[in-house]
């Protein structure tokens, strides 16, 4: 008993340091992607964008930010198909647009990011915004155009600490945990360790594939034996493939729940320790997880992008809800 359960704790703890450190790696890969911030104009035009965090999630506490209208300039940037091949053009758009040099863009909570790309998109271009949108009736395309003017910002009455921090109690535990909202950077980090996991898992899941066809084809009657040999060289392919990949080092599944508390959880009852945290993540009852994502979820400023559209008449008019999804091609996807 204490061998199994020495060997439990040993796997539990490097499976820990896997993800520490993928944690850590990650987001330092990901802060030197992040281009370097440009230097401002300051006769340039602007104007002062309230965010929808009104600056609770920063510790200047900054409510609104200076924001550079776009310029012929810019459009070397929108057009330039680099930065949408290394889906950065938004990050180099807002960084040159942004005039205040007491935060870096990257660390602008993801909802101020989505505002500030709102404002130089119908400034810019003008608020017609077009869609593919899909009928609720139906399921027919049709083409449509919203009005980006129209889009306003979820509401957000929270109030972050000194850090830009907020605090909630857990229901089941009644632990007090401090958390922040996701920055751009933060998304991106989360994006990248989905993948790295998911590369990790390549071996096992093939694994398992190659086994489930195993178990299928020695079933299957449909098969004449020609056919079976050609399935078998398949599988015989794929396993080959499977034993040439690395081992996922102590990793056997992705871990999008707790990636992201143990990258935004940034105290629990006051202790900030990163292996506490981890910890405690880790053995956080179910109901007490569910609740702190609802709560992150609900209440994350931004946009909210609930719009309505009217039906061609052809498919017997009236309006619709739809959900408006802008992507790094904003600034390229123009009403004629």
């Amino acid at each position: 008993y204490l061998d199994l359960l020495n060997e439990v704790n040993a796997s539990r703890e490097m499976e820990e340091k896997k993800l520490t450190d993928n944690i850590q790696a990650t987001a330092e890969a990901v802060e030197r992607t992040m281009p370097e911030k440009c230097d401002y104009n300051p006769h340039a035009a602007f104007d002062v964008i309230p965010l929808p965090s009104k600056g609770e999630g920063y510790k200047n506490k900054k409510a609104s930010i200076p924001v550079a209208y776009l310029t012929a300039y810019d459009e070397d940037m929108i057009v330039s198909p680099n930065l949408y091949r290394d889906n950065q053009v938004l990050d180099y758009i807002i960084r040159a647009k942004v005039m205040n040099n007491e935060i870096d863009p990257s660390d602008l909570l993801e909802g101020d990011r989505e505002a500030i790309v709102l404002f130089l998109r119908a400034s810019g271009y003008g608020p017609e915004y077009p869609i593919t949108a899909t009928d609720d009736r139906t399921g027919t395309q049709f083409d449509s155009v919203v009005d980006l003017s129209k889009l306003k910002y979820k509401e957000f009455n929270l109030k972050g600490d000194a850090n830009g921090w907020f605090e909630y109690t857990l229901p089941v535990s009644k632990a007090v945990v401090k958390f922040r909202f996701p920055t751009h950077k933060d998304m991106v980090t989360l994006k990248k360790l989905d993948e790295l996991e998911e590369f990790n898992l390549r071996k096992e899941r093939l694994a398992d594939m190659v086994s489930s066809m195993d178990m299928y084809i020695d079933k299957e009657n449909s098969l004449d034996g020609n056919r079976k040999i050609a399935v078998r060289q398949a599988i015989n392919e794929i396993r080959k493939w499977e034993e040439t990949l690395q081992e996922g080092e102590g990793i056997h599944f992705s871990h999008p729940v707790t990636n992201k508390f143990n990258l935004l959880i940034m105290s629990v009852n006051d202790v900030t320790d990163m292996k506490y945290i981890m910890d405690f993540v880790r053995s956080m009852n179910v109901r007490d997880s569910s609740a702190l994502r609802k709560y992150m979820t609900d209440n994350e400023p931004g946009i909210d992008f609930n719009l309505e559209v009217e039906r061609p008449q052809s498919l017997g008019g009236g309006s619709m809800k739809v959900f408006l999804q802008l992507d790094q091609f904003v600034f390229l996807n123009i009403a004629n």
